[in-house]
């Protein structure tokens, strides 16, 4: 049980990440990492050439088809190991040289059975039926459709590009709530307070910091709205592991952790100001106070936050947060970011702590950028100095004949005065290019995609004995794969592997 157990975890940890990536047709992405010079200080002399070539060689590639999707490490741009997969309403296929030559097929009624058993071992309290339709909704809806052309939410293709006029429907969006979480009455009722909690003016709403707005959305919540999300099912599950560890029930760690909330008087108000045409947002300010602990006699700490939109000949951002202690304040922050409307945006900024007269004591952070666009092509950078040391990443973005390429560098220095873009001279300590590509061919995935149930190992359905039998041809399957990798390797690569072997 314990192997199966292990394989089933394994394998639906993969797939829980792996099936958002099936949600294009033949869509390509690829990622690689450049180690810059101040990573490549740290490996030995006789082994850096080798790890510069393994680097150029290795990139990790996502495939994603109409019906199913594939991860493959590559190297040189050939598939070193390859694990494709398909989701629909009743279990996921996997098919990789790895698993052996059939598909595996695991149907969502064992999977569940297994998770439950599993849960049962942990939790002697476990709700297996809560949990049993909690999951089952989850795996018609997220299954269903995965990563077809039929699933609304990725279909743009009947997408209205014309602005459209904001409206706020409370009675269809708590109906809407509802149908989110079917059995979750903790999330719905939170989720309902929130939105009880939200009206909307129209208006006019002007001031020297932003645009004029003619919608405002105020939400003001309070302890007892926040406690709600404390009956919620993943609060619960968290809820659930402290009990365990103090040796407690659920009730009575919820009870406590509901009157700790309503001790420390938390309070929010929000205002979002849009322009009804086009649902245009323009402005927000949120103020958030509570005690720091759950003694009567606690520092209440509030943080002030607003960011505006101001258009003139160019278009303003600006974004102020002040921290306060007991009503005064301790810390500030200001950053700012200008679209000159020509495809050039700056940003700056910075954090300060105050001193008691409210004077800025020490500037906490440095914030600077510029982001430049010609033609489509987007090449920047954004640093952030704290205590002397900058760290920046410089970006560059450009569209290809099927696709775009992203390229990120990071950069980190000392002794820095303010926020400075690289020049020639400086090294990054790494680099990642993101290459994504629409014009793919999906034929790798032509056998996932054929995959029968008939034709697919059921390890959830095997007896111990053909279990073993199916772990034990892994280490087979495993080395096969790992002599065609090997021979995908960089030559310098393979000569210092020969040479650590014989060492």
């Amino acid at each position: 049980m314990k192997k199966r157990t292990w394989i089933t975890v394994a394998l639906s940890l993969v797939l829980a990440l792996m099936l958002p990536l099936t949600s294009l047709a033949a869509m390509e992405v690829k990622i690689s990492f450049t180690p810059g010079e101040m990573l490549l200080s740290e490996i030995p002399d006789e082994m850096r050439g080798a790890m510069v070539d393994l680097f150029k060689a290795v990139s990790i590639k996502f495939l994603s088809g109409e019906k199913s999707g594939m991860l493959t490490l590559a190297l040189d741009d050939k598939s070193a190991l390859d694990i494709a997969f398909r989701g629909d309403e009743e279990g996921i296929f996997v098919q990789s040289a790895i698993l052996g030559d059939q598909p595996l097929y695991f149907d969502m009624d064992d999977l569940m059975d297994v998770m439950v058993a599993e849960m049962k071992k942990q939790d002697p309290n476990f709700d297996e039926e809560a949990f049993r339709s909690a999951f089952e909704g989850y795996a018609g809806q997220t299954f269903a459709n995965v990563g077809t052309a039929n699933n609304p939410m990725y279909n743009l293709e009947n997408v209205s590009t014309e602005p459209v006029d904001f409206t706020f429907d409370k009675e269809a969006g708590l109906e809407a709530v509802a149908q989110m979480y079917p059995d979750d009455p903790g999330m719905v009722a939170f989720t309902t307070a929130v939105m009880n909690k939200t009206e909307v003016t129209e208006g006019e709403f002007t001031s020297d910091l932003r645009d004029p707005a003619d919608v405002c959305m105020t939400m003001t919540m309070t302890s007892e709205d926040f406690v709600l999300i404390l009956d919620s099912k993943q609060m619960e599950e968290s809820l659930n592991q402290v009990a365990a560890q103090e040796n407690k029930t659920l009730e009575e760690v919820k009870a406590e952790v509901k009157d700790n909330f309503m001790k420390m008087d938390m309070n929010l108000v929000m205002n979002m100001y849009l322009v009804k045409k086009g649902s245009e947002f323009v402005g927000m300010d949120m103020y958030f106070t509570t005690k720091e602990d759950v003694e009567e006699d606690a520092d209440v700490i509030g943080f002030d936050i607003k960011l505006n939109r101001l258009t003139t000949d160019v278009a303003t951002y600006t974004f102020t947060m002040i921290g306060t202690e007991n009503g005064k304040a301790e810390a500030n922050g200001e950053v700012v970011a200008v679209d000159n409307k020509n495809g050039v945006v700056t940003i700056n900024g910075a954090f300060n702590e105050l001193d008691d007269n409210g004077e800025i004591e020490e500037v906490a952070m440095q914030i600077g950028g510029e982001f430049t666009t010609v033609d489509e092509i987007l090449y920047g950078w954004l640093s952030m100095v704290s205590e002397g040391e900058a760290m920046t990443f410089a970006v560059s973005a450009q569209p290809t004949n099927d696709g775009s390429v992203l390229n990120m560098d990071l950069y980190l220095r000392e002794n820095a005065a303010a926020p400075v873009a690289p020049v020639a001279s400086d090294s990054p300590m790494f680099g990642f290019t993101i290459d994504l590509s629409n014009n793919v061919s999906d034929e790798p995935l032509a056998m996932i995609d054929a995959a029968t149930i008939d034709g697919s190992l059921q390890l959830l359905k095997m007896d111990e004995s053909e279990l073993m039998s199916y772990v034990n041809s892994l280490s087979a399957n495993a080395m096969r794969v790992l002599s065609s990798a090997m021979s995908l390797l960089p030559s310098s690569v393979l000569q210092l592997f020969t040479q650590m072997s014989f060492n």
